[in-house]
């Protein structure tokens, strides 16, 4: 790991810090931010911003990929650093958007050099038809993120949705998140998809986990 700053992903912490609006929500949400409000996509370029990786602090990058886009969350030890979201250009096929993110995760993995990588992948059963028609698409994406992030020699760990999600709606998850994580909020009213959001969940999630793993262990439970 060189001595100089980090690239990873810019753009960030601009504007209001408000929640979008997802499926699900009412206008009297207080987190409710009108359209015109609401931040367009993402540039097509990976987001970067520069930081510093901490002497002694693993480098953890959490992946949350879809057939349309790819959150990602970078933790120093514990310590949320940056997180954002990258889509693909235009409206591609399948084929050639999963190849755009897969490319984009072998760069990202190259500039942040992370000690390990986590990523959702989505449970085989279908929860009612939309979620089964958009199925396939979903597990192509994962599993060529995954066979990307491999490509790189990083160590990768898969982790089902419903393992740290325990099924709660998505948006209610991104609210908790916004109220927990700064450096999520100030991204938060970029984040329509609420993809960033996920990745730092997961990344957050696994992180408490592990830390539980090393007092039981420490303890000889």
């Amino acid at each position: 790991m060189p001595d100089a700053l980090v690239t990873l992903m810019n753009h960030f912490f601009k504007g209001n810090t408000e929640m979008p609006k997802n499926k699900g929500r009412k206008n009297q949400d207080v987190a409710y931010v009108p359209k015109k409000q609401r931040e367009l996509r993402t540039s097509a370029e990976p987001d970067v911003q520069a930081t510093l990786k901490t002497s002694g602090n693993p480098y953890t990058l959490a992946l949350d990929p879809s057939s349309t886009a790819i959150g990602w969350a970078v933790f120093a030890g514990d310590v949320l650093w940056r997180c954002g979201v990258w889509r693909p250009k235009g409206t591609s096929p399948l084929e050639a958007r999963c190849d755009q993110i897969a490319d984009a995760v072998i760069q990202m993995v190259g500039e942040v050099q992370p000690d390990r990588v986590l990523i959702e992948v989505s449970s085989r059963m279908a929860y009612n038809p939309r979620r089964a028609k958009s199925l396939p698409a979903l597990l192509y994406a994962q599993g060529g993120t995954v066979q990307a992030v491999r490509s790189t020699g990083t160590p990768v760990t898969t982790i089902n949705e419903q393992e740290w999600t325990g099924r709660k709606p998505k948006h209610q998850r991104a609210k908790l998140i916004a109220l927990t994580e700064p450096v999520y909020h100030a991204f938060a009213h970029r984040d329509k998809g609420l993809d960033a959001a996920d990745a730092v969940g997961l990344g957050r999630w696994w992180l408490n986990a592990e830390t539980v793993r090393r007092h039981m262990s420490a303890i000889g439970a």
